[in-house]
């Protein structure tokens, strides 16, 4: 008799002949409630049958008495509340055990307390008990501590007017009988405790009363054959609920009767072969599972099975999940998840993201990504009117080089606006953001500091309610499940402290289990949820994932707080690992059960984020070889396993018959290689198309547009990427000629390599480079106002001291504008400057005595330098000069640039294929700024150890000029063609190399002959 129609028996039997005598129908789960409620009667239709679960239905019984006495039940995590309260004084008494008070300081010590007191109440087990089974236990501490736990738990709960529901059943027991319940059915019990048992058997005796259970294999642990015998005796067998399927000779049908029937160990005798009823699948992951399993659903679709007539039961919702959410998605199947779905409310994400910015500093990224990623309410925090840009607030902080703390976050945003100021813009609207991105750090670094380090739940759960009124938009559903998961904590233990690190974390959990419910159970949805919420439920079709070894059955840990051996000593009611593995073993069975015409048992043969192989569950086994009637070895089980559509590498089916979607029909279509099978990708503007096209770009001979080449460009549009009439600089002139494709991307497109401002703890080489020029501006700065320049060898001992005070006010410096915290870290930084520059004195004294310069001006900018392109068109340079030396016998001068990297010059190197432009450019600019004057040349002068203090030189010769006029007219000409090949002969630190792609080399190898970048290439002939 199935479930549905022994109800209907059992329900006839309790009115006794009364058609209106109230039942309450108890039930594990609302779930089976809901599903018995429209099930039940569905032809005539019935009255007064109420579906509640266990503790409903004593409460009712007990409360008039309960109530009378000042009791009430136990609210939602009220329970936990109490408990944190007591182990504070519990944990403080001598001999308890260090490792406990360590663990007493974890998140997880008091859920796991709180279980195990619920098994001890369950099974009658008292405080006294304990201590006495303290003085025969191996760790007697832990036991002591456990009765201290319990007897404060029960005085907290006793002064709270609160009973726990071991001691409601026993109200509720001693109640009876209550004219007002009616008659009672016990439906489908999962696992009776045995105060339920108590108040089972008192119903029996008391009320009309009918039991129905569904039969249960040979119990492999002492508890679950006691509960078997409890069953048995209260349950009638007109009303006993059997597992069979449609059709009783079905391989499903054989399966339902035959699972664990027999001994553990045992194989059913007897049987047949597999049919359509009983399918394993066998898929290479977990959502390539999902993906199977969507498409066997689509295919019962087809078939007539009502989307609401097919569940998808989970042993792990969690893991399958969102797997199963999105394989629905892609294959159109509306589904109710009962755990929900892997849809986070955006409300409890930016509330998520608000909190964790406490403690954090004010971190840069973390703070953008609140302000980006979090719906706002910005009325709430900043004045009406304010200029409101969160994108560009990310990009301002940026660039503003903000790292974390306040102070930084003030003075960065100050000084980026100052500069900004400077430049006398009219309306600027960034101005606007910089004053509005201010106010906001101001309010945000205000309300984050409200929340104490230490206080009470009450105080603590206030503020951060008051956080997500403030700040985060339609947060009511998070407000409400705030309220109900962590009010009790606050109402029902008003003196509880915590710490703001533990209080935010147990915020954090509740937020990332705060998901979306889609939809009402039936609706023409899928049910995907948990086994033992459906557990009695029956669907046409079942499917069964994720069986696998450590996932179906879970591995059974013993309580590490009460052993099994213990467990034994204390009750025959209290569970063990035994009891895990057999409710394991029935938890599977229920699954099963549920299964009306097919049921689908299906696994993953890979961990596919590993690459390690599944091993089939042990379950699995079992289930063939109950449906067969004979022995399978776990080798055999892959004959009976029907591989999946999709394999690694293959995400799709053979054919586009069986595709879930149309990514997988066009797939399919291109790997099954048909004539124009596919060719509807193929059409105009469509992404494949315009891939083909590329793809087939790269292999012709001549430059594309894909690769630079300008379609048809106009001479405005190339004006801005030319040199001609232009205002730059050597070294965005030599970015041209290394590649005129990342000219292109970042002058032209004007793309920018993102970087997140970070706090450093070792000064980068480009950060040292702009400490060392500083330190040694300063330094002969300084000797040229004293009259002490050029140095001599003797002076470089006396001026040691003036070198390190420098350079411990340039690191100082630094450590304030980029936020390091400790100095202490620049030490080999430090070190190694003072070092570099004592060096440079040592070798500039030397050779300023040889060479008869001496340093006259530093740090010398210069604008409109004009090198002549030829018909009458020019590019004009600024920049700046680290150093101008001038002779001491005569009227010559020369520019000196300091280098803190290695030298990496050739011999009679000079221009390195047209990419080294800069030093004939400060020939130029040192005539400009020095008239009249003869020039002798332009030196890169490596002054740093690492740079041998070696020194590069350009003569300032006519030859010199005019080759730099000619690189300059082919750069300039090669721009204005609207060609700018990516030569990809130096790749290695560019920002594009993602946009280029693999294979850019050979590329850009087959593209050398192409006529129109010919006279480029020849500048790759300079040394």
């Amino acid at each position: 008799m199935k479930l549905r129609e022994a109800v209907e028996v059992a329900v006839l039997q309790v009115r006794a002949g009364d058609g209106l005598w109230p039942v309450s129908v108890v039930v594990p789960s609302p779930l089976l409630g809901t599903w018995l409620a429209r099930e039940v009667f569905a032809e005539r239709g019935h009255v007064g049958i109420d579906f509640v679960a266990v503790h409903e239905l004593a409460w009712r019984i007990a409360m008039p008495a309960l109530l009378a006495g000042g009791r009430a039940r136990v609210p939602e995590n009220a329970d936990l509340a109490l408990l944190l309260e007591t182990i504070p004084g519990a944990i403080a008494v001598g001999g308890t055990p260090s490792y406990l008070r360590d663990a007493a300081e974890t998140s997880g010590f008091a859920p796991a307390v709180l279980r195990t007191l619920v098994d001890l109440a369950g099974a009658g087990v008292t405080p006294d008990a304990l201590e006495g089974a303290a003085a025969e236990a191996a760790d007697p501490g832990r036991l002591r501590l456990l009765g201290r736990l319990a007897r404060g738990y029960a005085a907290r709960l006793d002064k709270a007017g609160l009973v726990d529901r071991a001691d409601l059943l026993q109200a509720a027991a001693a109640a009876l009988p209550a004219p007002t319940v009616g008659g009672v059915v016990l439906c489908a019990l999962a696992d009776p405790s045995a105060a339920e048992r108590r108040f089972f058997e008192a119903l029996s005796r008391h009320q009309p009363f009918a039991c129905i259970a569904p039969p249960l294999p040979p119990a492999g642990a002492p508890r679950h054959a006691a509960r078997r015998a409890f069953l048995n005796a209260l349950t009638a067998p007109a009303v006993a609920a059997s597992g069979e399927g449609g059709d009783a000779c079905s391989a499903l049908a054989r399966l339902q009767e035959r699972l664990f029937a027999d001994a553990p160990g045992t194989v059913p005798s007897g049987g047949g072969e597999l049919d359509a009823s009983l399918t394993v699948l066998a898929a290479a992951g977990e959502s390539m599972e999902a993906v199977e399993i969507a498409r066997a659903i689509q295919a019962l679709a087809v078939e007539g099975v009502a989307f609401d007539e097919i569940a998808v039961l989970l042993r792990q919702p969690s893991a399958y999940g969102p797997v199963l959410a999105a394989a629905f998605d892609r294959g159109g199947i509306d589904a109710y998840f009962l755990e929900g779905g892997p849809r986070l409310d955006p409300a409890a994400r930016g509330l998520s993201l608000l909190l964790g910015l406490v403690d954090a500093d004010l971190d840069r990224a973390r703070v953008m990504e609140f302000v980006t990623g979090a719906r706002l309410h910005f009325d709430n925090v900043l004045a009406p009117g304010t200029e409101i840009s969160p994108s560009r607030w990310d990009r301002l902080s940026a660039e503003a080089g903000i790292v974390a703390g306040l102070d930084n976050w003030r003075r960065r945003l100050g000084q980026a606006s100052q500069r900004r100021a400077e430049r006398e813009y009219t309306e600027d609207r960034d101005l606007k953001l910089y004053e509005s991105l201010g106010r906001l750090i101001e309010r945000l670094a205000s309300d984050l500091a409200r929340l104490p380090s230490l206080g009470t739940w009450r105080e603590m759960l206030a503020v951060t309610l008051d956080l997500l009124e403030t700040w985060i938009v339609d947060g009511e559903l998070t407000r409400d499940r705030l309220l109900r998961v962590l009010g009790p904590m606050a109402d029902h233990a008003p003196s509880l402290n915590a710490s703001r690190a533990a209080f935010l974390a147990r915020v954090q959990e509740v937020l990332a289990t705060q998901v979306y419910r889609e939809g009402e159970f039936g609706e023409g949805r899928v049910f995907v949820g948990s086994i033992s919420a459906a557990r009695g439920m029956r669907f046409r079709a079942v499917f069964v994932p994720g069986l696998v070894e450590r996932a179906f059955p879970t591995p059974v840990r013993p309580d590490p707080l009460l052993l099994d051996d213990e467990r034994e000593r204390l009750s025959p009611d209290l569970r063990t690992t035994r009891d895990g593995m057999e409710a394991e073993r029935l938890l599977f069975l229920a699954a099963v059960r549920c299964a009306g015409e097919r049921l689908v048992l299906s696994y993953p043969r890979f961990d596919t984020a590993g690459g390690r192989e599944r091993i089939p569950s042990s379950f699995l086994l079992h289930a063939i070889e109950a449906a067969l009637g004979r022995r399978v070895t776990a080798a055999q089980l892959a004959a009976f396993a029907r591989p999946g559509e999709t394999e690694l590498g293959r995400p799709h089916p053979s054919g586009p018959a069986t595709a879930i979607d149309r990514v997988e029909r066009d797939l399919a279509l291109v790997s099954a290689g048909a004539r124009a099978a596919a060719r509807h990708l193929a059409g105009v503007d469509t992404l494949v198309s315009r891939a083909l096209e590329q793809a087939a770009a790269a292999w012709e001979p001549r430059w594309t547009v894909w690769e630079g080449a300008l379609d048809a460009p106009t001479p405005e549009a190339l004006a801005r990427l030319r040199l001609a009439d232009q205002d730059t600089s050597a070294t965005r002139v030599q970015a041209l000629a290394a590649c005129p494709y990342r000219h292109f991307l970042a002058t032209g497109l004007r793309l920018r390599r993102w970087e997140e401002p970070a706090r450093e703890y070792r000064m980068l080489p480009v950060d040292y480079g702009s400490v060392f020029h500083e330190i040694v501006h300063r330094l002969f700065a300084g000797l040229a106002e004293k009259g002490a320049l050029p140095p001599r060898p003797a002076d470089v001992p006396r001026l040691a001291s003036r070198v390190a005070e420098l350079v411990d006010e340039e690191l100082a410096q630094y450590a304030a504008e980029n936020g390091v915290r400790n100095p202490a870290l620049l030490d080999p930084a430090r070190l190694r400057l003072r070092a570099d520059v004592e060096g440079l004195l040592r070798d500039e004294a030397r050779a300023l005595a040889e060479d008869g310069f001496v340093p006259a001006e530093f740090e010398r900018e210069f604008e409109g330098v004009e090198i002549p392109l030829g018909d009458g068109a020019a590019v004009r340079f600024h920049g700046r000069i680290d150093r101008l030396d001038t002779a001491k016998k005569g009227r010559g001068v020369r520019v000196v640039d300091y280098k803190t990297g290695g030298h990496f010059w050739k011999k009679d190197e000079q221009w390195k294929g047209g990419t080294e432009l800069q030093l004939a450019v400060y020939n130029a600019a040192a005539r400009a700024l020095a008239p009249g004057r003869p020039v002798a040349e332009a030196i890169y002068y490596y002054s740093t150890e690492k740079g041998g203090y070696k020194r590069k030189g350009l003569p300032a010769e006519p030859e010199q000029d005019d080759t730099l006029q000619w690189v300059l007219s082919t750069l300039d000409a090669q721009a204005a063609s609207g060609v700018f090949p990516a030569v990809a002969d130096n790749c290695t630190y560019c920002d594009f190399q993602l946009v280029c792609g693999e294979g850019r080399e050979a590329r850009a190898a087959r593209k050398v002959n192409d006529p129109r970048v010919a006279a480029f290439l020849k500048l790759r002939e300079i040394p």
